[in-house]
């Protein structure tokens, strides 16, 4: 059975009674918060280390003495792929050994990393450090959800997860504003020397305070079977296998976003120090429309929903980018662009939960293995299209409204073409 959270009554979940002298408990709502501080510590890693790094990367681009200033981009995209592989590892690894142990090696892997990229003396061991940091940090934010749902169940789950969601989305508005303080207070090694010790700090507070929440008897021997298993059933299942390809085209349009940024305000619109204040702020109103989406997806339906992000996608960035071209040679005003990208950025909000409950419906009991293996198709396709999108920046925001368009046409038809066939009957 697995253990209550300390404090709690295992009848009733009401907060437990001494039953004799003794220490006393703290206060239910104590334990929780303790507990969904240190979930939303494990995500900070992987927070941190996509996004903080966005204001350093046209100072490490100048460091390296980047022919392609696209180069640059790779910091990003090679964190992605490193998280897309780390989904297909860290379930089996964490059911075997137990989340404790699974939690380590993941840090260890992504300090790792973080040695690698601050002592690198050319850009590829950059790249490789940055690999090994979305290796660790995209298998600590799977946990985070693995332990959390070995500890609670049904509304208590919903709620912890609204909240570590919450508290990842603040962390998004944070990291590029921490990362531009230590740009200013070091240079570009300082990011990784921090993101070293943030990965330590939270080690240790794992190690003091985070119980083994998956006992022996609970665990599974490592093996590779069910997970080729998944693959093949992922394979096919139209309904599950259009969802990939809509969700890999939508995660594609977002990396090629997260890798521009600091060329787009810094090197079109020169906010310098403001940068970072302009990235979060439309973080937010993708916050915004995920609350929104909360309340709205059991009245409209997921299908549905996910329907009207990709569909906005589709009008929206083909507008933009007509406008943003033949109005103001590829350079709109900084609020013009802003607008826009907050609304998209809102369609994301639409889109990406929603296609994973779609996509997720016809597995059963194959939920975990499948869940990797989307995960890891979808992030691993969306950082090589990325690749390919951002490759086209040409000092102008066109390239990426095209993007998004181009996602949104990618994954209608991936969905359209699946319920032709009875997909989602």
């Amino acid at each position: 059975m697995t253990p209550p959270l300390r404090g709690t009554d295992v009848s009733t979940g009401a907060p437990a009674r001494p039953a004799g002298p003794g220490p006393v408990e703290p206060p239910e709502a104590q334990v929780r918060f303790a507990f969904i501080a240190m979930m939303s510590a494990m995500i900070a890693i992987n927070a941190f280390a996509a996004d903080m790094v966005i204001p350093g990367l046209g100072v490490i681009a100048d460091h390296f003495a980047l022919q392609d200033p696209n180069s640059r981009q790779w910091v990003i995209y090679a964190s992605f792929l490193g998280m897309a592989v780390s989904q297909l590892l860290i379930g089996p690894l964490s059911d075997s050994l137990g989340r404790r142990p699974a939690a380590f090696t993941g840090l260890a892997v992504f300090g790792l990393g973080c040695i690698l990229a601050g002592v690198a003396q050319d850009f590829e061991t950059l790249l490789a450090g940055r690999v090994l940091q979305g290796l660790g940090s995209g298998g600590l934010r799977v946990l985070a959800y693995a332990i959390l749902r070995d500890r609670v169940a049904g509304d208590e789950m919903a709620r912890s997860s609204s909240l570590i969601s919450i508290g990842f989305l603040i962390l998004i508005f944070i990291a590029p504003m921490a990362g531009q303080l230590v740009i200013m207070l070091s240079d570009w090694r300082g990011l990784f020397a921090w993101l070293l010790i943030q990965s330590g700090l939270t080690a240790l507070w794992l190690a003091r305070a985070l119980p083994e929440t998956l006992p022996p008897e609970r665990r599974r021997p490592l093996a590779i079977r069910p997970m080729v298993r998944a693959m093949r059933v992922v394979a096919a299942t139209p309904a599950t296998l259009a969802c990939a390809g809509a969700l890999a085209a939508t995660l594609g349009s977002l990396a090629t976003y997260i890798a521009t940024a600091e060329q787009i305000f810094n090197g079109i619109y020169g906010l310098g120090a403001l940068m970072p204040l302009a990235f979060g702020a439309l973080a937010l109103a993708e916050g915004g429309a995920a609350f929104f989406n909360s309340r709205a997806v059991k009245r409209i339906g997921a299908l549905r929903m996910a329907r009207i992000g990709l569909i906005g996608w589709v009008f929206g960035g083909s507008i933009a980018a007509a406008v943003f071209a033949l109005g103001f040679d590829g350079v709109p005003p900084l609020w013009l662009f802003m607008l826009w990208n907050a609304g998209s950025l809102a369609m994301f909000a639409l889109l990406f939960g929603n296609l994973n409950a779609v996509a997720m419906a016809p597995m059963g009991d194959m939920a975990g293995s499948a869940s990797s293996v989307l995960a890891f198709m979808s992030t691993a396709g969306g950082a090589l299209l990325a690749a390919g999108a951002g490759a086209a920046f040409d000092g102008t925001v066109v390239p990426l409204a095209a993007s998004f368009a181009v996602s949104g046409a990618v994954g209608l038809g991936a969905l359209t073409y699946a319920q032709r066939r009875g997909a989602f009957a």
